[in-house]
């Protein structure tokens, strides 16, 4: 099973956190700003930015307890959306 997002007002809350992103340090309850610099808008445009991205490493914006969290994570894949 993957990664599990839900989308709050304005914000894209992780709900459960496997492979490539736990490893890079993703927590359930962080908040996903950004990937490679680009704003993260919905589960959906999370997810095809995961899903589009070419093997290797990506920088993962997290908020986390209030603070911008740096994540460096491969590739992130299987993630699925919960509304």
């Amino acid at each position: 099973m993957g990664s599990t997002f839900r989308e709050r007002t304005k914000h894209v809350v992780v709900t459960s956190a496997t492979g490539a992103a736990a490893e890079a340090g993703l927590l359930v309850h962080d908040e996903l700003l950004a990937f490679n610099n680009e704003p993260i808008e919905s589960v959906q445009h999370a997810e095809g930015l995961f899903l589009s991205a070419a093997k290797g490493e990506h920088c993962l914006r997290v908020r986390r307890l209030g603070a911008a969290v740096p994540l460096v994570v491969g590739k992130v894949v299987g993630s699925t959306s919960q509304g």
